[in-house]
């Protein structure tokens, strides 16, 4: 009998769950991709790029609303099995309160280590996809860009067009570093050219030019003339871009690894406490079902059922945004991480002491 209690609770937990996390998740992510829609209505982005871009951004809002979408599900199951006596039917059955909440806690156990995959695992690969994609699209839009009259700094290039028509270029002067020789600036003037994207890469073939470069053996600057020559505008953007990579690209080995060899005490900050949010945040669900077994487990409550539930969700949603404040606010006061665990520590033996108070654990 306990057996197919707990099979029914934890299987309507579940079920509960995949009808609203995706609902909810996609709300969310319906909301964030309204500001990348002016990438497609101001520059000549493809359909397919915007969806790549948008894509990326899933797993982060996943793994932030999860927790929430856990416990808008427990609340729904609960409250019904409450306003239709399932609860005083187990426990007339001979179930305990205990007993009734171990389907609870093996829930959101699962829903922790979800959280966890999210956060560990799915969007540090998904913020270095939305980066190399970043890089496509701005490489397609690098040359809309490019205003005619004006000097225009393109990744690691400074690109001067005095006219520029659908495809032609008209007296084009560009300066750019060489790869790995950043002392050096190598300079390229022609009196015409043409520009085409292949590949998501901007390529610039230059006709009746110059090329000034630094003789490395002489030290001498040489000027070449030639009649045809290519510039791969995308490839200095790339070499560019990379110079920037952020926190949340990074594996958890990454993180160490980057906290141990960086000499940058920020740097250092930010990493050690995106490594420690990344396991602070599972915590939430064990928290909300610690919160869901106070309020909705309590057959025995003169008041409405309805207010249980409002009080769990009010707690349970204060419970999770003081906790991804906290680890937030950690990157910049990294001293704050011992409290974080501490902080979740006492937020438990309160419930816990609430919960054996009330005889549900």
């Amino acid at each position: 009998m306990g057996s197919i209690i707990f099979n029914y609770i934890l299987k309507k937990l579940i079920t509960s769950l995949f009808i609203i996390s995706p609902i909810v998740i996609m709300m969310v992510w319906i909301t964030a991709s309204i500001k990348y829609i002016g990438l497609i209505v101001t520059n000549d982005i493809s359909i397919t790029s915007f969806f790549e871009l948008i894509l990326c951004v899933l797993p982060d809002i996943a793994g932030t609303t999860f927790p929430i979408c856990a416990l808008i599900s427990c609340l729904l199951v609960f409250y019904k099995m409450q306003t239709e006596k399932e609860i005083i039917v187990f426990m007339s059955s001979g179930k305990s309160k205990p007993s009734i909440s171990s389907s609870l806690f093996i829930f959101s156990a699962f829903v922790a280590s979800l959280v966890f995959v999210f956060q560990t695992m799915l969007i540090p690969y998904s913020y270095k996809k939305l980066t190399n994609i970043q890089e496509q699209i701005r490489n397609q839009i690098s040359m809309s860009v490019v205003k005619p009259g004006t000097f225009n700094a393109v990744g690691d290039s400074i690109i001067y067009i005095r006219e520029k028509t659908e495809n032609s270029l008209n007296d084009v002067f560009i300066s750019y570093i060489p790869k790995n020789k950043k002392n050096y600036v190598n300079i390229i003037t022609a009196k015409s050219g043409k520009y085409s994207i292949k590949n998501n890469d901007l390529l610039i073939k230059l006709d009746n030019g110059y090329r000034q470069e630094l003789d490395e053996n002489n030290n001498v600057i040489s000027i070449l003339k030639f009649e045809n020559f290519s510039y791969d505008v995308s490839e200095f953007v790339k070499n560019f871009s990379k110079k920037i990579r952020k926190i949340h690209e990074k594996t958890q080995n990454e993180l160490i690894q980057e906290a141990k060899n960086t000499e940058d005490i920020s740097v250092k900050n930010k990493c050690i406490a995106e490594y420690h949010r990344r396991i602070i945040l599972p915590f939430i669900a064990i928290i909300n079902a610690i919160i869901i077994s106070i309020f909705m487990i309590n057959p025995n409550s003169k008041l409405s059922h309805g207010f249980h539930a409002f009080k769990a969700f009010f707690c349970g949603l204060i419970c999770q945004i003081c906790m991804m404040t906290m680890a937030n606010t950690s990157a910049k006061y990294v001293h704050l991480i011992p409290f974080n665990y501490l902080a979740i520590i006492i937020t438990c033996l309160i419930l816990l002491f609430f919960s054996f108070k009330r005889k549900i654990l």
